[in-house]
């Protein structure tokens, strides 16, 4: 019984690598506040947003607008007038999830939406894009290492409102399936085993 478990455990093991070794799908909670305005000194309508999306993705291939890929778990504090989807460069690591209505990599005067911009080049610390990263345009700010990409407008004003550097950014990767059943093929062996043990022995 233990070594048919231990055979099953390995086979679904085996199962569970992916087409595509770079194939994630990772969940990223965050929180944003202390935005500012980029073009003057208008008093940000929002003052915080968070949310949480889960996203499966082959970090060696492009996205663009993809809406089919993405789970809104939540959002809130900043009204947003259309889908959420992400844009992701392959070549940088930088990962867009906003409102579709401009395209996630652009915030556009004058509508309801929001920006997150991550960079994923460490999968196991992203870190926030600034405006001072290269190919990063932030409009009147560009080149300030002092204020994220990450923001939003409305509209309600045409000025954009971007983040100032203190994001709180988590991720966690999500198991696939076959790596579930795996676990629990492990549970069930080791219950069995257990109750095993306890049962009770004859003697004489």
């Amino acid at each position: 019984m233990r070594k048919l478990v231990f055979v099953l455990a390995a086979l679904v093991s085996g199962a569970s690598i992916p087409a595509h070794a770079a194939l994630i799908t990772k969940t990223i909670d965050f929180s944003a506040n202390d935005f500012v305005d980029l073009n003057g000194s208008a008093v940000p309508l929002y003052s915080s947003a968070s949310g949480s999306f889960t996203l499966t993705f082959d970090t060696s291939l492009d996205y663009a607008g993809d809406t089919a890929n993405i789970i809104v778990n939540s959002f809130s504090g900043v009204p947003v007038a259309s889908p959420f989807g992400f844009t992701y460069y392959a070549s940088s690591g930088f990962l867009f999830i906003g409102g579709t209505q401009n395209g996630p990599n652009y915030v556009g005067y004058g509508t309801d939406d929001y920006a997150l911009v991550l960079d994923l080049t460490n999968l196991a610390a992203p870190r926030a894009v600034t405006c001072a990263d290269p190919g990063i345009n932030c409009g009147a700010s560009t080149g300030d290492a002092g204020i994220l990409v990450s923001g939003y407008t409305s509209s309600l004003s045409n000025t954009a409102f971007f983040q100032k550097a203190a994001a709180t950014v988590v991720t966690s990767d999500v198991p696939e399936p076959a790596s579930w059943m795996t676990m629990m093929l492990g549970f069930a062996g080791i219950g069995a085993l257990a109750r095993r043990r306890r049962l009770p022995v004859a003697i004489g």
